[in-house]
């Protein structure tokens, strides 16, 4: 199935599983872009894109950290009227 093959390349490319961030501990965690379509074209994955709510930001920040991660609270730091004007998004 693609979704196991999926969660298999970026766990392994993260180097622990991917359920630690998608689980029903974290609330509305999503892993999209880049990595979903370099997994399914069989291409190396070279960054993951976390899209979560902010309930979710200190779960998310604390699994990074387990797993040797450094988090850099200014990274991805937009308002949300930027975000949606910059990909012109509705």
């Amino acid at each position: 199935m693609i979704e196991e093959k999926i969660r298999k390349d970026i766990s392994d490319y993260l180097g622990f599983h991917i359920n630690e961030i998608i689980n029903d501990d974290i609330d509305r965690c999503h892993i999209f872009g880049g990595a979903i379509r370099d997994s399914i074209a069989d291409k190396p994955i070279h960054d993951i894109d976390i899209l979560c709510l902010t309930k979710s930001r200190d779960k998310i920040e604390e699994v990074l950290k387990k797993n040797e991660y450094i988090f850099s609270p200014e990274v991805g730091k937009i308002d949300i009227a930027t975000l949606y004007s910059e990909i012109h998004c509705i």
